[in-house]
């Protein structure tokens, strides 16, 4: 096994590659979106 050189900034889990951490992230991606969509001030039209 490689070293872990890659840290997910959701979860702290870690990882060897790029490719790992992706595909994790993926898990994160709905709440990270509703963070977002919360954060972002709607347009005054």
């Amino acid at each position: 096994m490689g070293q872990k050189i890659i840290k997910c900034s959701q979860c702290e889990e870690e990882f060897e590659t790029g490719f790992d951490y992706r595909m994790h992230w993926e898990v994160h991606l709905d709440a990270y979106f509703n963070q977002i969509q919360k954060e972002t001030p709607k347009s005054q039209e």
